[in-house]
């Protein structure tokens, strides 16, 4: 993988999720969209969070005649996005952009951009993070359906952000290693990492969270990140359990606001005050609960 100009970190929306769905409708034709009406909602969520959102294949701007640009995805080929499905992919979009403090998200990524499909050597990827142009990509294809769309979109802004915080916190791909297990062989290209990701979970002593998780040391933060935003009382349940879970958390949730002092407050609504400042205090010391005990009753209702 040439990581120098490319991370892929990716989101599937493949057999597994729709597996966790229980199953989903196929796109068949969705309502018409008004282009000029979808592009307005667009512009006025991007406003909102400080961020670009471009939305790939739809007509150009009527004001300015131009065609959104296209970011450099190496060995990505990306397709237009069908009109119709882009109000569900906001959903998602504007839910998930509705967690972080007023202006972080924009502060560092510059550009959400939303295609169609998204394949790397051949497979179907849910999103990528470009990190020369600090963009990220989100696939929605319309044979997904709206509940996978909109589920694939909220957690890739969520997902693919975490690559951002990967690549600012200088310090935590090292520490994040002395988290793995000794020996862990990693997936050796894109395609493969993605041919992974359906395969069954990894024993829970290996504290990954999923298949996917345990195709790279990035991918295994991506998946803690999203989690953390997403199924917090997941995460709550396996760190009171497992001590690495909980080293792996408490280094989330430290990096995050290490960034910005605002994500303080997010995790503490989340209910994952106890592990803030944390990620010192927990270091590698073999298998075993926690020492530090997260009370499930500080857990928030999630919208």
């Amino acid at each position: 993988m040439s990581r120098e100009r490319l991370s892929r970190r990716v989101v599937l929306a493949g057999g597994g999720l729709a597996m966790v769905l229980g199953g989903l409708a196929l796109f068949r034709g969705g309502p018409r969209v008004d282009p000029n009406v979808v592009r307005r909602r667009a512009e006025e969520v991007a406003r909102r969070h400080g961020v670009r959102i471009v939305l790939h294949g739809l007509p150009a701007d009527e004001a300015s005649g131009r065609a959104a640009p296209l970011p450099e995805i190496p060995d990505g080929i990306v397709t237009a996005v069908e009109p119709a499905v882009l109000p569900w992919a906001l959903d998602g979009i504007e839910r998930a952009l509705g967690a972080y403090p007023e202006g972080f998200y924009g502060r560092h990524c510059a550009t959400i951009f939303v295609c169609g499909s998204l394949t790397f050597e051949g497979r179907p990827a849910g999103g990528a993070y470009v990190p020369g142009q600090d963009w990220i990509v989100l696939a929605a294809p319309a044979e997904r359906g709206q509940a996978t769309i909109e589920l694939t979109s909220e957690l890739g802004i969520h997902h693919e952000f975490s690559s951002i915080v990967w690549a600012r916190a200088v310090t935590l791909p090292g520490r994040w290693a002395t988290l793995l297990p000794p020996g862990q062989a990693f997936a050796e290209s894109t395609g493969r990492a993605l041919d992974l990701a359906d395969a069954p979970p990894p024993p829970p002593e290996t504290d990954f969270l999923s298949a996917y998780s345990a195709t790279s040391a990035e991918n295994d933060f991506n998946t803690y990140a999203e989690t953390v935003f997403t199924q917090p009382a997941r995460l709550v349940e396996l760190a009171n359990q497992h001590r690495t879970v909980a080293a792996k958390l408490a280094l989330v949730l430290d990096s995050y606001v290490d960034l910005e002092p605002r994500m303080e407050a997010v995790f503490r609504r989340l209910g994952l005050g106890a592990l803030i400042g944390a990620s010192r205090q927990l270091v590698p010391g073999g298998a075993g609960p926690s020492p530090l005990k997260i009370p499930a009753g500080q857990l928030v209702e999630q919208e």
